[in-house]
């Protein structure tokens, strides 16, 4: 089994699939709602733990409620997420609106995100290889990214932020 360390964005997609999507100014009622695990980096690791990897997630997402959703829909994704900080700022949010034909408008409050810098990062890569690695995160080569994982773990189309 491969062993993944993905290192990046979580957010909370929140979705409306409505007939059509509004104009500048306009609303549009009479869709369904839909709340989803989101985030470039954090469907990269679900992706990779659907495909049999041993994936541990390096993100931030806030003190709040959907960070608690955030962080629990990773570990029920069998994702090891000790390197998941918490952060005094809300858990990224990602405002999603899907019409009839798949096409979509997204706006993204990345929140939590913003506190990952690049200390925090090294910091976490530190704990996580001391804890069940070798090397040091400074030493270690560059990740290379999947070419398409939300594909391969059959991700749904509207599943952007």
């Amino acid at each position: 089994m491969p062993n993944v360390v993905v290192v990046g964005s979580i957010n909370v997609d929140l979705v409306v699939v409505s007939e059509r999507l509004p104009a500048a100014g306009e609303t549009v009622a009479g869709g369904t709602f839909a709340s989803y695990g989101g985030g470039k980096s954090a469907n990269q690791a679900v992706a990779a733990a659907r495909l049999g990897a041993s994936v541990r997630f390096v993100g931030a997402v806030g003190r709040d409620a959907m960070g608690d959703e955030a962080e629990a829909a990773l570990r029920a994704e069998g994702i090891d997420v000790s390197g998941l900080a918490r952060v005094d700022a809300p858990t990224g949010v990602a405002l999603i609106v899907v019409d009839a034909a798949g096409e979509n408008q997204i706006a993204v409050a990345s929140g939590a995100n913003a506190a990952l810098d690049a200390d925090a990062i090294t910091a976490r890569l530190d704990d996580l290889l001391a804890a069940g690695g070798e090397g040091r995160a400074g030493e270690a080569s560059p990740p290379r990214p999947a070419d398409t994982p939300a594909a391969a773990a059959g991700t749904p189309p509207h599943r952007a932020d």
